[in-house]
């Protein structure tokens, strides 16, 4: 399965505050569906990433890893659908919501 996200901050070596236990490179991530998670960076990729792109990440276990970086257009556009889809069933959820709760319909 893979999952669509937007890089928030890069969590690499780079921070002279902390220890490291090896030089992996994670990502802090906004998905589309509005949850945030940090996962691994591909080591091909450290050198392309960076705040604000979109990616591809491989829900695989023992853990997931970004596995591609896409280009602004098509990162943008693909980031549009899900956020759309997303949007969609967010509302579809709460008129179903509403609907179903009794006390939600009164006024006063």
């Amino acid at each position: 399965m893979y999952h669509v996200g937007r890089v928030l901050r890069i969590i690499g070596n780079s921070d002279d505050r902390a220890g490291n236990a090896d030089n992996s490179i994670q990502v802090h991530l906004e998905m589309w569906d509005e949850n945030q998670v940090i996962v691994l960076l591909h080591p091909a990729l450290n050198s392309t990433i960076k705040e604000k792109d979109v990616v591809l990440v491989h829900y695989t276990q023992p853990e997931p890893v970004v596995v591609r970086v896409f280009k602004a257009k098509e990162g943008k556009e693909l980031w549009e659908i899900f956020s759309d889809y997303f949007s969609q069933r967010k509302a579809l959820a709460n008129k179903q919501l509403f609907r179903d709760n009794p006390a939600g319909r009164m006024i006063g």
